[in-house]
């Protein structure tokens, strides 16, 4: 299969590391954009991709106002190739923290309370009440030449006040 893509080419500027635009006097350029992320995403799945863009030598609005289906033919048929170096970002990421005091800070603070938890809807204890111990959430994102990996878990940890 053989996919053509269409669309604008964007110019990012970008300082190394965490420095902001104007802090520092040389910036990384790299181009992008939505369409030739999916031409490039098509690739690297085997298809076979183009992207095409039009960068007219005058102002845009008069470019597209004038732009028939014959122009766009003579523009495709007169097109330049070039080649691009593409760079896939390689990481792995995990995270993992305890929600019991953002939950209780977003509304939720009875469902920690050992005595006034009402949980009798989802069951009984013969022991005490039951309520929300803990609650943890863990992500993780693996990104590399396969593709992405993503995953979340969330754990509710319910216990009976003995």
């Amino acid at each position: 299969m053989k996919v053509v893509s269409f669309g604008e080419i964007m110019l990012r500027l970008s300082p190394d590391g965490y420095y902001k635009l104007f802090q520092k006097p040389e910036l990384n350029t790299s181009f992008c954009g939505a369409e030739a992320n999916v031409a490039v995403a098509l690739s690297n799945f085997g298809d076979e991709a183009e992207f095409v863009t039009a960068l007219p030598d005058n102002d845009i609005a008069s470019f597209i106002s004038s732009l028939s289906g014959e122009k766009l033919c003579r523009i495709l048929s007169s097109t330049e190739s070039c080649s691009v170096e593409t760079k896939l970002p390689k990481f792995s990421y995990e995270y993992s923290d305890t929600l019991n005091n953002a939950l209780s800070q977003l509304g939720m603070p009875t469902a920690f309370d050992e005595i006034n938890a009402d949980f009798s809807g989802i069951g009984k204890s013969t022991v005490g009440n039951i309520s929300i111990g803990k609650v943890i959430h863990k992500t993780k994102i693996e990104v590399n030449e396969k593709g992405t990996k993503a995953g979340a878990a969330a754990l509710v940890e319910m216990v009976d006040s003995a």
